[in-house]
């Protein structure tokens, strides 16, 4: 049974990918599929908490298969059926076959699936033994398939036993959850199916920009990203949202690029999701917002603007307000309230950043493939893809910001910024890694050396 249900997810998530648009290509929509589906079943289950509905398989089971039944039904009466499941990405190898796929190819996607197998061997072999899942995360998804609400007895003012890891957002825990509701022994079938979506969203991403050899080449050297790698495995929640904010990043950038409207959908909704399963994917909001203020300053666009503002925006604030006037958990003592300027904390923050981002075993070649691609691109780096690379920098520089901000020595907030910087900011990172490799990867300067090693007229060959 576990398997028809994760199918019944899959399936529903490809229909909303179709309900946005059928013109997407097939690996995008398995790649969008089930972080699309998880985000549906997680918002679900707040008016469910809120209407005093039992959060149950059935109550979960029920919306999707509707989804699934309009979709369907619609794309049958506009005759969309075989555009919906076309294979419209590997056209633009446009012969795709054993002869065509060349060495470099064979061998990068050998170390994705070899990477991946080792991936999902060890986060289904051994149990969540991660703290902050296990007094967190995992913890709450436990505690709503059992109880059926998110509102549960952990949260009674009477005898509370949460923890500050029990304040996130739903798409997580409420993602755990639903894999105990379907019968899983484990949550980290979610973990599972993310970094797999990751893998494949990526890849396809690239592919509207490279050909196969060089999406190829960036997905391995962003899923390789050391720590993140070793982090897969684990049910924590930076690996989940590292998907939802380069897909959010990574897809209103190619709106921006394209004109092409789907995009801009797909990435509201993502970026809504992104602070769904973090709060402090504020900063992405952030980032992306002022780039698309350039943007709407520049072709007179408001109207997207507006849109990508208050469908994220309330995103973040549905759940601050829930958190707050219905669970009772407040912030108070996390965060100085005012500005300030501490030059010692800066000095030391930004020494033990530098030591963060520079660490390999943290990081791998990141940190040098990433400064030499965009130094590579300096001479039209004010003409192409720039709108990217100010979100990127703004997002960096906000969630920066929110460290200088932590009350470390505060009563409600003991955590030293050392532990914070080598632990929280640290995975944090992953997702503005996952992004800058994007943007060297679609680089004008990476597409001529792309040239210069893949031999012409293979259909590999990335566009002119």
């Amino acid at each position: 049974m576990t398997l028809i249900h994760l199918i019944v997810l899959f399936l529903c998530g490809f229909g909303l990918m179709n309900l946005i648009s059928p013109k997407f290509g097939l690996l995008e929509k398995i790649g969008f599929s089930f972080p699309l589906a998880h985000g549906l079943v997680t918002l679900l289950m707040l008016p469910y908490d809120l209407l005093g509905i039992p959060i149950t398989l059935t109550s979960l089971y029920i919306p999707q298969l509707l989804v699934i039944a309009f979709v369907g039904g619609w794309l049958f009466y506009k005759q969309q059926l075989p555009q919906a499941v076309r294979i419209q990405d590997w056209n633009k190898a446009k012969s795709f076959g054993f002869l065509s796929i060349n060495l470099p190819w064979i061998f990068l996607m050998s170390i994705l699936g070899y990477l991946l197998y080792v991936v999902i061997a060890k986060a289904m072999f051994w149990p969540t033994i991660s703290f902050d899942s296990v007094a967190g995360y995992d913890f709450v998804g436990k505690m709503i398939a059992i109880e059926g609400k998110v509102n549960g007895s952990m949260f009674d003012p009477d005898l509370p036993f949460y923890s500050i890891r029990s304040g996130y957002p739903l798409y997580v825990p409420g993602g755990f959850g639903y894999a105990y509701l379907m019968g899983f022994d484990s949550s980290k079938i979610t973990t599972v199916l993310l970094i797999l979506s990751t893998v494949v969203m990526y890849y396809a991403l690239l592919l509207n920009y490279v050909k196969h050899t060089m999406a190829a080449l960036f997905t391995t050297l962003f899923i390789t990203t050391t720590e993140y790698i070793a982090m897969s495995a684990l049910s924590l929640s930076n690996v989940p949202h590292t998907f939802l904010a380069v897909a959010a990043v990574v897809t209103i950038f190619i709106w921006m690029d394209k004109r092409d409207h789907r995009y801009f959908w797909l990435g509201v909704i993502f970026m809504a999701l992104n602070v769904w399963a973090r709060s402090d994917g504020i900063v992405f909001i952030a980032g992306t917002g002022l780039s698309l203020l350039l943007f709407a300053y520049q072709e007179k666009k408001w109207k997207e603007l507006i849109i990508f503002g208050a469908v994220s925006g309330a995103a973040f604030m549905i759940w601050q307000v829930y958190l707050s006037g219905t669970l009772g958990i407040t912030n108070d003592g996390v965060f100085v309230d005012h500005l300030f300027w501490d030059g010692e904390k800066f000095d030391r923050m930004t020494d033990l950043i530098w030591r963060v981002i520079t660490n390999t075993q943290f990081y791998g070649v990141a940190m040098i493939v990433i400064p030499i691609g965009i130094l590579a691109n300096f001479r039209t780096i004010h003409k192409q893809h720039y709108h990217l690379l100010i979100a990127i920098l703004v997002s960096w520089l906000a969630y920066t910001a929110l460290y200088y901000q932590m009350d470390n020595g505060g009563e409600n907030f003991g955590y030293s910024l050392k532990s914070m910087i080598n632990s929280s900011y640290k995975r944090g990172m992953f997702a503005i890694i996952g992004v800058l490799y994007f943007y060297v990867g679609i680089s004008p300067m990476t597409q001529k050396l792309s040239q210069l090693i893949i031999e012409p007229g293979n259909p590999f060959k990335p566009k002119q």
